[in-house]
């Protein structure tokens, strides 16, 4: 199973796609890179998302799982194409356009599109 994330720490790898799968972690430029997420779910900590919302500061809650992740050259896509967004400053849990709660869903394949993440 891999974990894949936006990685917003300070550093080397600030704003850039982490794949985790066990103690092995790599991280990926959005701009170089589309990551294809095959077998995801939506995974959140709400209570550590609620937190951040209040006010705390920003620390990992959210991530994808994949049970596959493929690497294609970097292309546009539409900017029609149905977007998932997490950001809990704004909202606690994963959430598309219609602000639906998006937590433990699971989608057949996702892919990455910069820093955007897009139902297929």
């Amino acid at each position: 199973m891999f974990k894949v994330r936006f990685h917003l720490g300070a550093g080397r790898f600030f704003q850039q796609w982490q794949i985790r799968c066990g103690s092995h972690v790599c991280y990926f430029k959005p701009e170089e890179v589309t990551l294809r997420l095959v077998g995801c779910k939506l995974r959140n900590q709400p209570k550590i998302a609620k937190s951040i919302f209040d006010g705390a500061h920003k620390t990992v809650c959210a991530w994808v799982e994949a049970q596959e992740v493929d690497f294609l050259p970097y292309y546009h896509a539409s900017r029609d194409a149905s977007p998932i967004f997490f950001n809990p400053k704004k909202f606690i849990h994963w959430t598309n356009e219609l602000e639906d709660n998006l937590d433990n869903a699971h989608f057949d394949t996702l892919i990455t599109n910069g820093r955007r993440l897009i139902r297929c």
